[in-house]
């Protein structure tokens, strides 16, 4: 039974070909040439490497030669079961900026070159999983069976809750037809495979009951846990990490990392500055915070208004996933999100290496699908906010005992053994059921 994988997003499908390559599935991971951003290639994933911010933004424009003279560089090959669906010599096509900017002759039956060429090697392949708008629409006009691993904008899209991305008459209209299709498109699905109990609506909208109709069963992304290391080997890393930032190690007790994006709206981050600002005993405490985001500058300039910039850190470029991994272990607590309710990779991947997560878990929802929600410390306002943080100033928490519970829920809930046998015998029994033989 060969497994066919598409969508760049976040290296999502990236990370579930690994694991089931790993368990010894037949993989064939069709890499996204339409998704050029940073944190979409495999090598982002694989390799040490970092770019500043200004170069990471920019990467989505970055044509096929610049990422494969990238991979070169880096010492990157491609895994045998990665397929570059035109082949290494394919043409530049432009690069997709956004799901909401698929190419709009598609909309009307007219697939790309490219993305015929998706479609004929999908149909080379016995199930699919598929991660965002386009890969959805293609697996659908594959008409091979397909799961959908949802990444947020999709399902609000077919919920009817994002808006169009412009004013004009011709984009509401573009917008109006996508969503009509993803919504199309999701009905033709074996089911949505997801890990997040709102299908991903949380703050923005009632996801769940306006896809109701649809089949959702519980499918975590896999990962693997790591050992955790002692405190002062942490503090040794955290520090040699810094200084190749040209950044000192702060004189401090505790170190919160937060490695996701600066964004109000979507993560919350303003009430994480307020409710520090408010506490005594803040010298104990060091804010790592990212380095970019809809709301950086604003972040800065409630540092900068709040006389705290002896107590926080704008890291100064992106960290590749390998990176990443390091600086997470190294802090003594990973900050996430206070509005959405739900999880991320960022969340997870913290949890997998025995770092404790402080952020928002809607454990309401999480419980009437009979899914279990991360132990994480669970705050939402500025005021559980900051008793959590003075919490961790007097040393009422065990932040390493949160870890390692922690710890244990991924190796439990997201662990490759719990996720990639119970996903394949599935696929195996709808594939049973219509009649197609599964190797």
């Amino acid at each position: 039974m060969r497994i066919g994988l598409y969508g760049g997003m976040a290296n999502n499908m990236y990370v579930f070909a690994k694991a089931l390559a790993a368990a010894g599935a037949d993989v064939a991971f069709l890499r996204d040439q339409g998704d050029r951003y940073a944190f979409s290639q495999p090598v982002w994933e694989d390799v040490r490497c970092t770019l500043s911010f200004g170069e990471t933004a920019a990467s989505a424009g970055w044509s096929l030669d610049a990422w494969r003279h990238f991979e070169q560089r880096h010492g990157w090959k491609p895994p045998d079961w990665l397929v570059d669906p035109l082949g290494e010599c394919a043409p530049a096509s432009p690069a997709r900026q956004s799901d909401a900017q698929t190419i709009p002759q598609f909309l009307f039956d007219r697939p790309s070159r490219w993305q015929q060429a998706v479609v004929e090697h999908m149909r080379r392949c016995d199930a699919l999983l598929v991660c965002g708008v386009e890969p959805t629409l293609l697996a659908a006009r594959s008409e091979v069976p397909f799961v959908v691993w949802p990444h947020g904008g999709d399902l609000l899209m077919a919920a009817g809750l994002l808006k169009a991305p412009g004013a004009s008459i011709g984009a509401r209209i573009h917008h109006a037809l996508l969503c009509r299709r993803m919504a199309a498109a999701l009905e033709r699905a074996e089911w949505i495979g997801t890990h997040d109990a709102q299908l991903l609506g949380g703050h923005v909208g009632d996801v769940s009951s306006r896809l109701s109709h649809l089949e959702v069963r519980h499918l975590p992304i896999p990962l693997q846990c790591l050992g955790r290391t002692v405190r002062d080997e942490r503090r040794r890393q955290l520090a040699e990490h810094l200084g190749t930032l040209g950044l000192p190690m702060p004189d401090a007790d505790f170190f919160l990392l937060v490695p996701s994006r600066v964004d109000f709206y979507w993560k919350g981050q303003d009430r994480l500055l307020e409710a520090f600002s408010r506490i005594a005993g803040k010298g104990r405490l060091h804010l790592l915070f990212s380095g970019w985001g809809n709301d950086y500058h604003r972040a800065r300039s409630i540092v900068a208004a709040r006389n705290l910039h002896s107590h926080v850190t704008f890291l100064t470029t992106t960290f590749s996933k390998p990176l990443l991994y390091e600086l997470m272990a190294a802090a003594d607590l990973v900050v996430d999100q206070f509005r959405y309710g739900t999880y991320g990779t960022a969340a997870v991947e913290a949890m997998s290496c025995g770092t404790p997560v402080m952020m928002f878990i809607n454990d309401a929802a999480f419980h009437s699908r009979g899914w279990p929600p991360p132990p994480v410390l669970n705050v939402q306002t500025v005021d559980q906010i900051e008793m959590a943080l003075s919490r961790i100033v007097a040393e009422e928490i065990d932040l390493d005992g949160a870890g390692r519970m922690q710890q244990e829920w991924i190796r439990r809930v997201h662990g490759g053994d719990a996720v990639v046998p119970g996903f394949m015998q599935q696929i195996a029994a709808r594939l049973g059921h219509q009649g197609t033989a599964a190797a």
